[in-house]
């Protein structure tokens, strides 16, 4: 599993990639749990793209992020959650 972002936003991508791994792992323990079923693909990468037009979008092995995503400052515990459920879902 990885992140990628552009060379300019690594350093904050750095600051929450911890939080984007944690909810990623956890979330598909639940689905593989829930549905008794293994993910089926051998990768599972995240993409933050620049000027990306849609807020994330999934595809198998790779989900895409909007860039506005990876936070240049300290955010709410309510915006932690809603990317948390744009992550899971």
């Amino acid at each position: 599993m990885s992140l990628y972002c552009i060379e300019s936003l690594y350093k904050y991508m750095k600051d929450m990639a911890d939080f984007v791994f944690e909810i990623t792992i956890e979330s598909m323990k639940f689905f593989e749990s829930f549905f008794g079923y293994k993910y089926p693909f051998n990768k599972y990468d995240q993409v933050f793209a620049h000027e990306y037009k849609w807020g994330a979008m999934e595809n198998a092995g790779i989900v895409t992020h909007n860039d506005r995503y990876i936070w240049k400052d300290a955010v709410s515990i309510e915006t932690k959650l809603d990317f948390a459920n744009t992550i899971s879902h």
